[in-house]
């Protein structure tokens, strides 16, 4: 997510985070050279940032030991964010807005207020980009729409960008019409620290990246339609948790996907002899994306309740990904979406089965699930029962 306005942004500087985490958007900062201020309001985030290890080794090996927020561009801020907003007068060139949710974390939804997304306008440079993580599970799919509407109304300029993934999207503010400029773009991605780090996140090529574009201001507002706007007078999603469930989780996704567009039109400075090659890419890698999309609505819809429902699915899922890869078979991100299915599948195959009191077939399926994709949440979930017979126990009654 951070990678996206650091990139299309013309010259960062200075970015605003809100929100620390475990750290990862300010190591994507600083593989772009910029300053960086944190506001976090809890303190023990801070303390217990250096504890996690294992995505900061290699970091820590070319710098000397020293963590993220040990660098010397990093300025750590125990403060509330929607209060910094309000009380400072410097400006960033970018701003993001971390891993809130708006339903589930307490007093959160006032970062989704038409009110702070203006605020925000005040301290952007003039070419600078708001940009704020949203999640499409754990709320209702009136409630995903009052998001966006709210959005669409305190930014001038406004889009969505989301592609291969059904547990978030990410909104972009600007000042200005959105530009794409595709050779800095190009550039810029090119550059060590950076391309080093878009691996990590199974970003090798520009088409990756221009791919996740997913929705303009315009049809943004068309589809949200009239409705209530989160504001700090009226803040409803604050009082709606827990109205949400898996329809709205799919009916979330679902209006993304199927509102798509295509991001050319917003692709400048494309030099002449490439025009056509541009085009060609970013249509085959649009078109094989919606194979993808549609492969993993499929893939999640957990409103087929009986397992012959669920493995028509299935196998249509898997159809679409067979699809998406003869189509584009330089996405390396789709032969892992599509055993990280199978991985769910098999998993899912494996628990009717034990439930009809059939072990040994439940067992093949759970070898099938860890095989398919032995790194997933769903294999990895296979492996452990297969190895634990305390496990295997416990799930029988899941």
């Amino acid at each position: 997510v951070m990678h996206v306005p650091l990139l299309l942004h013309p010259q960062p500087e200075r970015v605003l985070i809100i929100g620390l985490g475990i750290g990862l958007s300010v190591q994507a900062c600083l593989a772009h050279d910029v300053h960086v201020d944190v506001l976090e309001l809890c303190p023990s985030v801070v303390r217990v940032n250096d504890a996690f290890v294992d995505g900061f080794k290699e970091y820590r090996r070319r710098h000397g030991g020293r963590g993220v927020l040990s660098d010397p561009r990093v300025k750590v801020r125990i403060d509330d964010g929607r209060n910094y907003v309000l009380g400072t007068n410097r400006k960033y060139d970018v701003i993001h807005v971390g891993g809130f949710h708006p339903v589930m974390t307490s007093n959160a939804a006032g970062f989704y207020t038409v009110e702070f997304y203006r605020d925000c306008q005040r301290l952007l440079t003039p070419d600078g980009i708001f940009t704020q993580w949203l999640p499409a599970h754990g709320m209702s799919t009136e409630d995903f729409k009052t998001i966006l509407r709210s959005f669409a109304e305190g930014f001038p300029f406004t889009s969505v960008w989301h592609k291969q993934s059904y547990d978030f999207c990410m909104l972009m503010g600007t000042l200005k019409p959105l530009k794409i400029d595709f050779q800095a773009l190009e550039r810029r991605m090119r550059r060590p620290a950076v391309a080093e780090h878009l691996k990590r996140c199974n970003v090798y090529q520009v088409w990756d990246l221009l791919d996740s574009f997913c929705i303009s201001g315009d049809t943004l507002k068309r589809i949200v339609g009239p409705g209530p706007l989160q504001t700090e007078r009226h803040p409803y999603i604050e009082y709606h948790k827990f109205r949400g469930g898996p329809a709205d989780d799919l009916r979330n996704v679902g209006l993304l996907v199927a509102n798509r567009e295509r991001v050319r039109p917003y692709v400048v400075n494309v030099p002449e002899e490439r025009r056509a090659e541009v085009d060609a890419e970013l249509e085959k890698w649009f078109l094989a994306t919606q194979y993808v999309l549609q492969a993993q609505y499929l893939a999640s819809d957990n409103r087929t309740l009986t397992p012959v429902l669920h493995m028509q699915e299935a196998r249509t899922a898997d159809a679409l990904y067979e699809k998406a890869m003869e189509l584009n078979p330089e996405d390396r991100n789709t032969p892992f979406l599509r055993a990280r299915s199978r991985a769910k599948f098999e998993l899912y195959l494996a628990h009717v089965y034990f439930n009809a009191g059939e072990a040994a077939q439940a067992i093949e399926h759970l070898r099938r699930s860890a095989a398919a994709a032995p790194n997933s949440i769903w294999g990895a979930r296979a492996k452990f029962i297969l190895e634990s017979p305390e496990e295997r126990l416990n799930y029988l009654k899941v």
